[in-house]
């Protein structure tokens, strides 16, 4: 992962002297406010980390979050009890929460009505207050140190309100504040253009400030290899050490080039890292390693430019026979055009011209037919590539090449331009159901089928990463409400569309303190309207998968599960409005079932007995409902059962139930051919010939059929 770093021990840039003149601002000159500057990716949070590490015992530190308040009335009142609370957890200081308490309602009264830094400068009210808290925190021993991350990812209003609680509290001798920003955004952000003195007021802010260093090239590139060894390693890519080898080796060579003019910040290399190992998991094999590390740092940095390779895959691989997967049937002409397209399209996408230039070497390495379409003078690197053979799978084979973009581009592109489009619409909403709203405007816009809403997905989850966090969690929620609309792979969680927001859940959970995982997931297992996807984020995601660990148990989750189910299917729902189609077997397996000790659950029979209930007003006096139900929740014909399903079916709802059902219920008319089919299973069940387990079904051998230990998950 591209995560900030969080001990010396994982330090690969040397940030001691960072850490030592950051230290002795905060500790001997005693500095009230400092300034660590860095661009986005530049890894001030895993300075901010090592920091906290390196003033253990020698002051108290509060590591604040500025981007969760949500208000800048809420970030007052965190923010100043935050401090108290880390206070007294060292020391017994009488009245400081709520001195504290008290000069957070002061400030926050105010903050409504700022315009801009000359307000925050010229404000001379609650001084009492103020003088009062600073007074309890410099009878502190040690000095108190607060840690603001983030702060260029916040709202204007936010950061006037952090720089006027600032401006007040840092009064106290013993009080001192480290701000972790880049200061061209948040300049963009809070600069007022009409008032010249905006600029000097806000020097005043910041009368010290360190840089975060800028690693050396040869540093990023070691981090690199690394970073793309261990991704490769991960999926087992190489089968003797040599490949792996022969693969760094030429990723050096190319690295200056190609690769870093692309990665300059130790996010961006993480990020190429992160991606090639997503893209490597189903492509072992089946591609080139170091085409590979090329097309996904294109989608990366350049997604106009990605985009453009796929749509002009033939002309830039040439179109193989009519068995290749890119093949399609051109006259010279339209192959003419098509080239003199492509190179206008490039040149409009990106306008600066060193960035230009390194896309077109890119492209030349990676394809030998791009020298001769882009018609200009290029020092060409393909020249010092290897051989390659038909084996090698290079992206440069018609045959090979859509391999590359699998459950990327599959079929038409729903284009950046509509993503930013909806992504500004989605922004402009007033509320939650004005969310949904536009959200299911775009989705449901494309027809069911159309690989365009699985490219929307797909990329709204690639974006999710780079959005304000609170958006990101908005439109997290926004699809849980939709869930009901996805299409899902029945044998993959990560793949189709629900695969998608299974991994935007997972990027936002990511992105949210680990203290505040568990109800984040709580609430999109009790918001999603379809079953299958509150199933997932319950049992998938409560447990580590190859590239995530979210770090939150099948325990903490499990009560909002509860409260899903009787929500949807308990005693106080009408039937008639119950709709089984957004059901899911396993979730009712789930719902009461018999033994989760190694869960360290101890089940409520009361679940078991409003689930038997729901059954049975479900099914009413109707024997086609009993047959809709026994075939499509109690015993599946698509599960396999390796003993007797007796206890499998108990879990929903009683056997004797079944038999008087089945024995007094009368025979609708007319009945449908499956479930006549079901009523016989029924009758196979309740005559005990299922004692020895059932064989998986064979009706369609491309579609492996669950078990019944994965029914139970």
């Amino acid at each position: 992962m591209d995560d900030p770093i969080h001990s010396w021990s994982e330090d690969a840039v040397e940030r001691a002297p960072i850490i030592d003149a950051l230290s002795l601002s905060l500790l001997s000159a005693q500095s009230p406010v400092v300034a660590l500057l860095g661009e986005l990716g530049s890894g001030k949070t895993s300075v901010l980390n090592l920091l906290r590490s390196h003033l253990f015992n020698k002051a108290i530190v509060v590591s604040f979050s500025t981007w969760l308040p949500g208000s800048p009335e809420a970030l007052c009142t965190y923010l100043l009890t935050d401090i108290a609370k880390e206070c007294s957890k060292h020391y017994l200081v009488p009245g400081l929460r709520k001195d504290a308490r008290r000069v957070a309602r002061a400030l926050a009264r105010n903050i409504p009505v700022l315009g801009g830094l000359s307000d925050l400068l010229s404000t001379v009210t609650q001084k009492e207050e103020i003088d009062s808290l600073a007074e309890a925190i410099s009878r502190l021993p040690k000095r108190v140190v607060v840690l603001l991350d983030e702060v260029d990812r916040m709202q204007k209003g936010e950061i006037l309100a952090l720089l006027k609680i600032v401006r007040g509290v840092s009064a106290s001798p013993n009080l001192s504040f480290v701000y972790a920003f880049d200061r061209s955004t948040v300049e963009r952000a809070v600069l007022e253009d009409t008032d010249p003195k905006s600029r000097t007021y806000f020097e005043k802010f910041f009368p010290v400030s360190v840089r975060v260093p800028t690693p050396e090239p040869a540093v990023l590139r070691a981090i690199g290899l690394r970073r793309l060894r261990m991704a490769f390693r991960r999926n087992r890519w190489s089968g003797i050490e040599s490949d792996e080898t022969d693969f760094l080796k030429e990723i050096e060579k190319i690295w200056n080039d190609l690769i870093a003019p692309f990665c300059h910040t130790i996010r961006s290399v993480g990020l190429l890292g992160n991606n090639v190992g997503v893209a490597a998991i189903n492509l072992r094999g089946e591609v080139n390693p170091v085409d590979l590390t090329l097309i996904e740092l294109l989608r990366q940095s350049e997604p106009s430019v990605y985009e453009m390779v796929w749509r002009y895959r033939d002309i830039l691989a040439g179109e193989g026979s009519w068995l290749s997967p890119s093949y399609v049937a051109r006259s010279d002409a339209e192959k003419t055009r098509r080239k003199k397209q492509l190179m206008e399209e490039l040149r409009l996408a990106v306008v600066d011209v060193e960035r230009y230039e390194a896309i077109r070497k890119v492209l030349d390495y990676m394809f030998p037919l791009y020298a001769q379409i882009d018609g200009g003078s290029l020092r060409s690197l393909r020249r010092r590539r290897p051989s390659v053979t038909d084996e090698d799978r290079n992206i440069a084979d018609p045959s090979s090449i859509v391999a590359y973009f699998l459950y990327k581009l599959p079929g038409e592109l729903f284009s950046l331009h509509e993503m930013s489009a909806f992504l500004t619409r989605f922004r402009e909403s007033g509320d939650v159901q004005a969310q949904l709203r536009v959200f299911l405007e775009t989705f449901q816009g494309m027809e069911k089928g159309d690989p365009r809403r699985a490219d929307f997905l797909s990329k709204l989850s690639d974006r999710i990463n780079t959005i304000d966090p609170k958006e990101a969690t908005a439109i997290a929620h926004t699809c849980m409400y939709a869930a009901h609309a996805y299409s899902s792979d029945n044998i993959f969680v990560g793949f189709g569309e629900a695969g998608h927001v299974v991994r935007i859940v997972i990027r936002v959970a990511l992105r949210t303190p680990l203290p505040h995982r568990p109800e984040l997931l709580s609430g999109f297992i009790v918001e999603a309207t379809d079953d299958t996807m509150a199933l997932r984020i319950q049992i998938t995601l409560s447990r580590p998968g190859t590239d995530f660990d979210l770090g939150v148990s099948f325990k903490e989750l499990y009560p909002a599960f509860l409260k899903r189910m009787r929500n949807r299917y308990g005693r106080d729902v009408d039937i008639a409005d119950v709709n089984l189609e957004f059901s899911d077997p396993k979730a009712f397996n789930l719902w009461g079932a018999s033994d989760l000790t190694k869960e360290g659950i101890t089940i409520d029979p009361e679940d078991r007995a409003i689930q038997r209930d729901f059954w049975l007003r479900y099914i009413g006096k109707s024997r086609s409902r009993l047959a809709q139900a026994f075939g499509g929740s109690f015993m599946p014909e698509t599960y396999s059962y390796q003993s007797d399903p007796t206890a499998f079916v108990e879990s929903k709802i009683p056997i004797s139930d079944l038999r008087r059902l089945y024995e007094q219920l009368p025979t609708d008319a007319p009945i449908a051919e499956s479930d006549e089919k079901s009523l016989r299973r029924l009758a196979d069940l309740l005559d005990g010939k299922f004692k020895h387990g059932i064989p998986p079904f064979a009706a369609d051998p491309g579609n492996p059929t669950d078990t019944e230990d994965e029914a139970f998950a």
